[in-house]
């Protein structure tokens, strides 16, 4: 089978977290601001692009009284990484903010989850994989497993995490959530 190339991997940070994810969160949380964000990707109304610059802006003042949503660039993005998110959320936290970060199941061996998210955030882990998929199209990724020998859907080779800072955050709890389709 002939897979166009578009679909075999990515060449930006585009892949985006697909609308049942965010529509299993509408009845807990008012997303009026992403954080991490492109027009095509954007979960709510107010976002921020990569010229923005997250770090530069108000994430309390821009998210107008609702809460935001960030789900990261797992690579380097304007000099900052991922725990960089976690601390900027975890600051707008204490300020009244409520921020949900989607994270990668393997980032527990970080300082920042030690010191921000075992102490002050609420964890959610997620039972299945998310299929990320192209803004463009709605669609999840076309890969090769080596281990199936065939192209599959999906590159999301780890579970995910959610993470909530701020006045809606049950601190220290833990929960399972399934991955909504």
């Amino acid at each position: 089978m002939a897979v166009p190339e578009a679909f075999l991997t990515s060449k930006n940070q585009l892949w985006t977290t697909p609308w049942p994810v965010i529509n299993q969160l509408k009845p807990e949380f008012d997303f009026t601001l992403d954080v991490a964000a492109c027009k095509l990707s954007a979960k709510a109304p107010e976002f921020y692009t990569e010229s923005d610059d997250a770090f530069a802006q108000d994430w309390l003042k821009d998210a107008r009284g609702g809460d935001a949503w960030c789900n990261p660039p797992y690579a380097l993005y304007n000099g900052k990484r991922v725990g960089d998110w976690v601390q900027k959320g975890w600051e707008f936290g204490k300020l009244g903010l409520t921020t949900v970060f989607l994270l990668p199941l393997n980032k527990n061996d970080q300082d920042w989850y030690h010191d921000l998210v075992i102490p002050f955030a609420e964890k959610r882990t997620y039972r299945g994989r998310i299929q990320f998929v192209d803004p463009t199209t709605g669609k999840p990724p076309i890969v090769w497993s080596k281990k199936l020998k065939k192209w599959v859907k999906n590159g999301n080779s780890q579970g995910s995490n959610l993470f909530i800072f701020g006045p809606k955050a049950k601190h220290g709890q833990e929960s399972s959530i399934t991955v909504p389709h």
